[in-house]
């Protein structure tokens, strides 16, 4: 029986990723080394076995080659955002020159194939109401403003490991004004929040409203410690459960 896609009803579905291969594949030409790289809800994989992780039934190649195009532009990206944050202090603000439309579409379509997918790590992420939203956003316009995602790009910077080695999964968060989504591809994390034009995170609209990815001016960036993160946190405690 074929599967039909989840997005425009198209059959057969192929094999769509919902992680970008590429960006594994810009992990494993860092080097040889067996730190932890991959992270998910529940283990961690090393560097010589991170693959982008994939479900056979969401999508039909016409759907999975345009959101290859969004793949594409942040793989190829994902060094600007380092090098914008090279020489940047811990929680300090830059800002460069970059497609937000695209880096709008691309952090959208990672948490809508999380939705779509039935795999076991991405139960709980769900957009519900909010799907077509998605969908609409990654494959057509951009909606009106009100509809528009929140999104917020953050680089995560260490002095003691390559966060760029590091990719985490899509997690669902919660927060006083409603869920929303983490991701993190070499370093680069992006911060997903659907519902319109409603306060921003716990309660800090005017942090929210500055570091947001908009149309009409340059990409924002905060310069995160990653020993500050959640990922850090859970790194240790997957590595603690590892050695036991």
């Amino acid at each position: 029986m074929q599967t039909a896609c989840r997005s425009c009803g198209s059959v057969p579905t192929i094999k769509a990723h919902i992680i970008p291969q590429a960006a594994f594949a810009g992990i494993r030409r860092r080097g040889p080394d067996t730190k932890i790289v991959a992270v998910r809800n529940d283990r961690a994989m090393v560097a010589q076995n991170p693959n982008g992780v994939f479900d056979p039934s969401i999508l039909c190649s016409g759907c999975d080659s345009k959101i290859g195009a969004l793949d594409k532009w942040f793989v190829e990206n994902i060094d600007a955002v380092h090098q914008a944050g090279a020489f940047a202090k811990p929680y300090q603000v830059v800002s460069f020159e970059l497609h937000a439309n695209v880096a709008i579409k691309f952090a959208a379509s990672v948490i809508y194939r999380a939705s779509l997918s039935t795999r076991n790590e991405f139960a709980g992420i769900s957009l519900g109401p909010y799907e077509p939203v998605a969908a609409n956003i990654i494959f057509g316009g951009m909606e009106t403003v009100d509809r528009q995602p929140l999104v917020i790009m953050s680089l995560l910077k260490s002095d003691e490991v390559d966060t760029r080695q590091f990719a985490f999964y899509p997690v669902r968060c919660g927060g006083s004004n409603g869920p929303y989504f983490t991701f993190v591809i070499s370093g680069v994390q992006m911060l997903v929040k659907f519902g319109g034009a409603r306060p921003g995170l716990d309660g800090e609209p005017e942090i929210t409203e500055k570091l947001r990815l908009k149309l009409d001016r340059p990409v924002f960036v905060v310069v995160y410690p990653f020993e500050d993160s959640g990922e850090a946190d859970f790194m240790k405690s997957i590595r603690s459960k590892t050695a036991r």
